[in-house]
């Protein structure tokens, strides 16, 4: 089977796999989470800026919010969004353990307990596609705007993700320090304005 063709398969299953699980799973046990990241998209629909929140996640819920305001909406859209990571993390995957690894890992990370915490309407699986994002191009050692970029999305998707990318620009200055201090200042110029 071809790799894309193969990819959207397991991307499709794997939010299929979300939404099946969100009508049977009660989700309120999860934290507030869900329930404050829908009323923070529908604060977004009705002109208001969340004031305790990154506004990316948010931002995304309510464009398919405007449509229907409905939570099923918001948690067939994050069904999608959680099932993002799985792209990058398969390639990284490839790249250092070979494709038949690579195959096993993505099947067995679409179905782990981890995945559960997925069907909730929450910003953090967002926030993991773009790290996954930044790491492939420091593991590929790809420095672009795009580990930028990357970077700016995950901490605009969740403060959280700032302390999972340390870790990536310490290898690209190990590799190349000029670079590291140059992505790294305009990384910073971005989270302090």
């Amino acid at each position: 089977m071809d790799e894309k063709r193969f990819l959207i398969i397991i991307f499709v299953l794997s939010s299929l796999f979300n939404i099946a699980i969100s009508f049977f799973i009660e989700l309120w046990p999860l934290g507030h989470d869900p329930i404050s990241h829908y009323q923070d998209a529908l604060g977004i629909l009705d002109g208001k800026l969340p004031a305790d929140r990154t506004f990316l996640y948010n931002g995304i819920l309510s464009i398919f919010l405007y449509f229907k305001r409905d939570y099923w909406v918001a948690q067939i859209v994050n069904a999608f969004i959680s099932s993002l990571f799985i792209i990058p993390f398969y390639y990284i995957a490839k790249k250092h353990f070979g494709k038949k690894n690579a195959v096993w890992s993505l099947i067995l990370i679409c179905i782990i307990p981890f995945r559960i915490f997925g069907v909730a309407t929450t910003s953090k699986l967002l926030a993991t596609f773009f790290i996954f994002i930044v790491y492939y191009f420091v593991l590929e050692k790809r420095y672009s705007w795009w580990i930028v970029m990357a970077s700016i999305l995950a901490f605009l998707t969740h403060q959280l993700s700032l302390f999972f990318l340390i870790p990536a620009f310490y290898l690209i200055l190990r590799d190349d320090w000029k670079r590291a201090i140059y992505l790294a200042s305009l990384l910073g110029l971005v989270i302090i304005t």
